[in-house]
């Protein structure tokens, strides 16, 4: 099984440390959280396709399943998931944080074909807010 460390981070006790990693056994990855104690991994999420550290203790990650494409925003100090956007005719990639860490900028690409062909990518945005704002994703370039 393959395993890249991915990122980590200090907890509120030094003792505590919390590494995120992604394992991919075979093709399929996903995100898990692992403490220095002998506790087990834990898993945040499966059917990973991109994830990124979007501050301190958030991450933000893309999923897909045969139903849809999700952005994700996972609060791993509350352990609170939060769905940004689902997307079910389009595949959702490559999130990145803006700058001012104030937008979640991401690839949609369509799933219809045109001429038996993909479509191309487009970069959307959106906000990342916490629990109890709605996030709205945008179109930010053609």
């Amino acid at each position: 099984m393959g395993l890249l460390l991915a990122g980590c981070g200090a907890a509120s006790r030094p003792a505590q440390q919390q590494f995120v990693l992604v394992r991919d056994p075979l093709g399929n990855s996903a995100l898990w959280l692992q403490t220095l104690n002998d506790a087990p991994a834990r898993m945040l999420a499966d059917q990973l396709t991109y994830f990124f550290f979007f501050s301190g203790t958030t991450v933000i990650y893309t999923v897909a399943t045969t139903a849809s494409s999700q952005l994700m925003r996972h609060d791993l100090a509350s352990a609170a998931v939060r769905t940004l956007v689902d997307e079910p005719e389009a595949s959702l990639t490559q999130a990145e944080c803006s700058p001012r860490h104030d937008r979640v900028l991401y690839l949609r690409r369509p799933s219809e074909l045109v001429d038996d062909e993909p479509q191309p990518p487009s970069i959307w945005r959106t906000s990342a807010p916490a629990q109890g704002v709605p996030a709205v994703p945008e179109v930010f370039s053609d």
